[in-house]
């Protein structure tokens, strides 16, 4: 008999970690990071060590994990396999995970003094550019 899991199930349990992150985010698209953890069996509230950051802004935190889901997290990105996309802190709300830190409502353009919160998801399209600024802006 066929297995009917979803792909990205089955690519999780043969130790594709990188791939089944994809199918996730193909599967589902708008991927919040509490949504991996727990696609990967992360319990909420366990201990992490593994920060995911701002290349350009290192305060800026995207999640904290575990090394096993933060390794493969950072080649995507780097790859730019999948995208990171700003969201609000609902999406981890309704998720039942946050981060423990202040959260960023923008960059500013000295950086941040402190570390701060980045609420995003994950996509695999691109953050399109604005062709025009926003309206009041320069």
């Amino acid at each position: 008999m066929k297995d009917q899991r979803p792909l990205s199930e089955r690519l999780r349990d043969e130790g594709k970690i990188e791939d089944a992150i994809i199918e996730l985010v193909r599967e589902r698209d708008w991927v919040s990071f509490a949504e991996v953890d727990y696609f990967f069996g992360k319990e909420p509230g366990r201990k992490c060590s593994f920060g995911i950051t701002g290349t350009a802004e290192p305060n800026a935190i995207f999640w904290i994990t575990t090394e096993e889901i933060g390794k493969p997290l950072v080649n995507l990105l780097r790859e730019k396999r999948v995208h990171l996309h700003p969201t609000s802190l609902m999406t981890y709300v309704i998720d039942g995970c946050a981060l423990k830190m202040p959260i960023a409502r923008r960059v500013p353009k000295n950086g941040f003094k402190t570390e701060r919160g980045v609420v995003t998801c994950l996509r695999l399209v691109p953050v399109e550019k604005r062709k025009t600024p926003r309206k009041g802006r320069a």
